[in-house]
């Protein structure tokens, strides 16, 4: 996080920046209120997305993007945003949080991770003076690199049958020329708040891929000639 002065005017800007594998082709941030919970109302004047800008370096097996949002001190009396300290409306704190999801996909690209990083910018008007504080990544927490971004959502695969689609106890015996079904849903960890909304699926022989059954495109996960999907995102068959 960097604070910026724009040339003394009492507007500011935070550029925000998050190093992402190189898989992901773009990110999407967008601003929530003190408490991550509700995204900030089009209505509100304080903070607003600026530009965003992408960064590569060969040398490095990630890319680099910076995410610039700007402060309007004018509009601090009408934000509920803002909290006040001991001289009424010259001091206070503004919190917000800001949610950064990595998209996977050139078009309508799908969400695979995000991140959200709480941020608190003090100001004391009377000293004129602004310091960023006390910031800390507060959901998906990247521990052991910012280089990679990880997720702590799963998702578990089995044989099962067609009617209803209950996972097989013991592995079935296949025919030749028969069907195989394959059930793909949440983890016990992720069910209650996850869906699964793309996914590829491969048959490997060896190390090769010997058959695609289902592939990913911007539309969500999609059948090939031998393949059917059916279900939720709660939970498909293939």
């Amino acid at each position: 996080v960097e604070l910026l002065d724009c040339e003394g005017s009492g507007n500011f800007t935070i550029d925000l920046a998050y190093p992402v594998g190189a898989f992901a082709d773009d990110i999407q941030v967008t601003l929530y209120n003190k408490t991550c919970d509700e995204e900030v109302s089009g209505d509100e004047q304080v903070i607003a997305l600026g530009s965003k800008e992408k960064y590569f370096n060969s040398s490095h097996p990630f890319e680099r993007y910076v995410q610039q949002v700007s402060i309007n001190s004018k509009y601090f009396s009408e934000s509920d945003l803002l909290t006040w300290g001991g001289f009424g409306e010259s001091s206070g704190t503004l919190t917000f949080c800001a949610k950064a999801e990595t998209l996977l996909g050139s078009s309508d690209g799908v969400s695979v991770a995000f991140v959200k990083s709480d941020i608190s910018v003090s100001f004391n008007l009377t000293d004129n003076t602004f310091n960023v504080f006390e910031n800390k990544i507060s959901s998906n927490d990247i521990i052991t690199s910012e280089q990679n971004i990880t997720t702590e959502y799963g998702v578990e695969a089995c044989t099962c049958t067609v009617s209803p689609d209950v996972c097989h106890n013991e592995a079935p015996i296949f025919e030749q020329n028969g069907l195989i079904n394959v059930c793909v849903y949440p983890d016990s960890k992720s069910s209650s708040s996850t869906q699964i909304s793309n996914f590829d699926m491969k048959f490997v022989q060896d190390g090769e891929d010997v058959y695609t059954a289902v592939t990913i495109t911007p539309d969500g996960p999609a059948s090939t000639s031998l393949s059917n999907i059916g279900g939720t995102r709660d939970r498909y068959r293939v």
